[in-house]
């Protein structure tokens, strides 16, 4: 039998360490970035550190250039939210406020209108400075849509549903495009204290099913009512809520989730890995295996096998195994077919050992040197032995996982041209017509034949 000895993280690394999951960025998060927290607790999706100048990130730094371009870039990512600032952007600006007291004021000076965007040109220098990096926020936000819309990578941008950004000839573009849409909902429907109406915009198709909810008209919401400092600067209750309530966070993260799970991106992810890391493994077996075109047909054919191996369907692959026997022998083998320039070659895969949990029930030192082959034949005798001794095992048929194709073929066919070798193999044949058992042999690579460490415990130091 064998012993699990599986390869582990150093403490504290993670197991998955080598594994490249589907990642999610946000570019403007806030100080505390809870959408990001969400799809992490999500799960399956990776997130990138949130970009946002409460974490030291400017992007109009050359250090937070080269920052925000480097998560743009990650090959990895599948999904990106975007949430420029909006202040400058708002409609409400330079009409009348009429604060607690009845008293009417001129609220904050219009930077915008409908014929100037991207500004007023009289503005002072101070508001225009201001002004240009708000558009520059936005313009990148948008450009990075127009560039990112393609299959299976998704963008989004958040704004207020009142912002002039809707009114940019990007987005105008955008719209027009048949996977982009809005998604305008009111944080009062999510958890939010008062009525504040957002617009999610962007091409993830699962998105408004989950944020574009009718507003009913919640009762008990705080007021919007602006008030005014002892300094005489005004306080407008919605920036207390600037962050995104938990539940709308939450829910982008089940649209997001969806979505991949739609695209089937997380098998892929799962399928990538697994080939890999099947990769790595065969190139440290034999040198058949390692050679490149039949590595990577193995590795490929142990990514689909692997696939169906599904916990409480132990019994459906053990029935698989029996119908792959050989009418040769006992032995289960299977092949992948690589075709050369003289005739298609025949190369076995090994049985996929590591997917079942393994410990050790019998270790022993041997009292005599003998032959590897000759070894590994008398192990399997001395198991035979120990197995036959108990009556509710017998009549049984069951496989045995060797990582000696010489011992598996010796045991499959009941015989050998070695006499040392046969001699055994007699031990071998006895104890199963006493225990009236049927042994399958399967073939697998060293790495994975779980029983070589502990048939080493035992070894002398020379």
């Amino acid at each position: 039998m064998g012993h699990r000895d599986v390869d582990r993280p150093a403490a504290g690394e993670c197991p998955r360490r080598a594994w490249r999951p589907p990642r999610f960025g946000e570019r403007f998060s806030g100080p505390r970035a809870p959408l990001s927290h969400a799809v992490a607790l999500e799960g399956r999706i990776e997130v990138q550190p949130p970009f946002d100048l409460h974490f030291g990130l400017d992007m109009f730094t050359d250090h937070g250039r080269s920052e925000l371009q480097r998560l743009m870039d990650d090959e990895d990512l599948v999904a990106e939210h975007w949430a420029p600032e909006c202040k400058l952007f708002s409609r409400a600006r330079g009409r009348p406020i009429t604060l607690e007291d009845g008293r009417t004021i001129q609220g904050p000076q219009p930077v915008r209108d409908g014929r100037h965007l991207m500004g007023f040109p009289w503005l002072p220098h101070e508001t225009r400075a201001r002004v240009r990096q708000s558009n520059n926020m936005v313009l990148k936000a948008l450009k990075r849509g127009k560039d990112v819309n393609r299959p299976n990578r998704y963008w989004t941008v958040e704004h207020p549903y009142r912002s002039w950004m809707w009114d940019f000839t990007l987005v105008k573009e955008l719209e027009q495009e048949p996977d982009f849409s809005h998604a305008v909902g009111s944080s009062c429907c999510f958890g939010g204290q008062r009525e504040k109406w957002f617009s999610f915009f962007g091409d993830l198709p699962t998105l408004p099913q989950h944020l574009a909810i009718d507003c009913p008209g919640h009762q008990g919401l705080l007021s919007c009512q602006v008030t005014q400092r002892a300094d005489g600067t005004l306080v407008y209750p919605t920036e207390e809520e600037a962050e995104y309530p938990w539940r709308l966070c939450t829910e982008y993260a089940a649209a997001l989730t969806e979505q991949l799970n739609l695209d089937g991106r997380f098998d892929a992810m799962v399928s990538a890995e697994r080939e890999r890391y099947y990769l790595d493994e065969l190139a440290q077996s034999t040198g058949r295996l390692a050679a490149t075109p039949v590595k990577e047909a193995v590795a490929a054919t142990l990514v689909k096998e692997e696939a169906h191996l599904c916990q409480t369907e132990e019994r459906a692959h053990l029935r698989a195994l029996l119908r792959a026997a050989t009418y040769r022998g006992t032995d289960v083998r299977f092949f992948v077919e690589l075709d050369t320039e003289d005739q298609p070659e025949l190369h076995e895969v090994p049985y996929l050992a590591l997917r079942w949990d393994w410990k050790t029930i019998l270790a022993f030192p041997w009292k005599e040197d003998g032959h590897i082959n000759e070894l590994e034949l008398n192990a399997v005798a001395v198991y035979l032995k120990r197995r036959s001794r108990s009556q509710s095992r017998h009549g049984k048929r069951y496989f045995h996982v060797l990582d000696s194709m010489v011992t598996r073929g010796c045991l499959a066919k009941g015989r050998s041209s070695s006499r040392r070798l046969n001699q055994v193999l007699r031990k071998c044949t006895a104890h199963l017509l006493a225990s009236d058992d049927y042994m399958f042999p399967l073939w697998t690579i060293s790495r994975w034949n779980f029983a070589d460490k502990p048939s080493r415990l035992y070894e002398t130091q020379n």
